[in-house]
């Protein structure tokens, strides 16, 4: 059951694997898709949610603007360093707290679209 009866399916040009991952941001956000909800939710396919208690709690605090997870002292599959990123596999964030233009500048080149999360929501963390 969708609570607000909106169901959207948007499809458009993929302008590759790191660009793709920082367009969609842009466009849900600029082009006020998300105006209205609560929260967005942006998950990889591969990602999963095993047990959503602590996200749900997490998202029901007033006080909590987002829901990130730090991409770790690891390599990323692209063999540059995360650490100090934000990992873009999954984020919750309240849409009212992210600028229309956060994401605008996707076509920077930012080597991955962790480094550009990190710009996106510099406002919130």
């Amino acid at each position: 059951r969708w609570p607000c009866g909106n169901k959207s399916v948007r499809v458009g040009y993929n302008p590759g694997y790191q660009r793709g991952a920082k367009l969609a941001p842009h466009l849900g956000f600029s082009q006020g898709w998300f105006d209205g909800y609560d929260w967005v939710i942006r998950m990889n396919p591969d990602v999963f949610i095993y047990d959503e208690r602590k996200l749900f709690s997490l998202m029901g605090d007033p006080g909590n603007w987002a829901v990130f997870a730090h991409c770790g002292n690891n390599t990323c599959m692209d063999n540059i360093g995360c650490a100090g990123r934000i990992n873009t596999d999954f984020f919750a964030v309240r849409p009212e707290y992210v600028r229309k233009d956060a994401f605008a500048d996707w076509k920077k080149d930012f080597p991955v679209a962790e480094d550009q999360a990190v710009f996106a929501f510099r406002n919130i963390v």
